[in-house]
């Protein structure tokens, strides 16, 4: 086993285990009774996408964790870089959810801010690699879309949920406006990361 690949498993390990312990945390410790209702709030189904979100990165996880493909350097770098920055994106939002369970919305929405920024950094990097005509045709088909959906998909509902955070510490962010304007970034986002799933959670909440 080269060094490529021993990095490269260790950080699906990584993402496995921090996708299991923001799910773990937001199943036992999540409470949302707020006072403030914002005009922008998902509904309580919306929030189904979470399982969507966790499977493909628990799948993409996974292909990481055991994949014994000797990696070139480039790859190893682009594979580290997004399953990293996905890693923090998710222990940010476990560590978001007692902050926020406690009203301590404004630790909150800047712990969720960087969570965004953390996982949108993701985006960025699984683009180049999508973009890299070495991985193609080393990688399954399912492998590919877990990666490309997980990164995408976290990355725009933290963006909802970043905006609807701010909302609680700036009442005057909150705007029935603010639809159009976070489906504007999340498409911006889907056209530099090549990027279908961008805009789904944002139709989708």
């Amino acid at each position: 086993m080269t060094y490529t690949t021993m990095y490269s498993q260790i950080a699906g390990t990584v993402l496995g285990v921090t996708v299991g312990v923001t799910a773990l945390t937001s199943a036992l410790f999540l409470q949302t009774n707020q006072s403030f209702k914002p005009k922008i709030q998902p509904s309580n189904g919306a929030f189904s996408i979470w399982s969507l979100i966790f499977l493909t990165s628990f799948i993409h996880s996974v292909y990481t964790a055991v994949d014994k493909r000797d990696v070139t350097n480039k790859e190893l770098l682009l594979t580290m870089g997004t399953v990293i920055c996905q890693s923090v994106a998710y222990l940010l939002s476990s560590l978001w959810v007692p902050y926020w369970s406690s009203e301590k919305y404004k630790a909150g929405a800047l712990i969720i801010l960087l969570a965004f920024i953390s996982s949108t950094a993701s985006v960025a990097f699984d683009a180049i690699h999508f973009q890299t005509k070495e991985s193609f045709g080393n990688e399954k088909w399912l492998e590919v879309f877990c990666r490309r959906a997980a990164v995408a998909l976290l990355s725009s509902w933290l963006l909802i949920a970043s905006y609807i955070s701010q909302t609680f510490n700036n009442k005057n962010l909150d705007s029935d406006w603010a639809i159009v304007w976070l489906s504007i970034i999340a498409s911006c986002i889907s056209a530099f990361g090549a990027q279908p799933f961008s805009v789904f959670p944002v139709v989708w909440a």
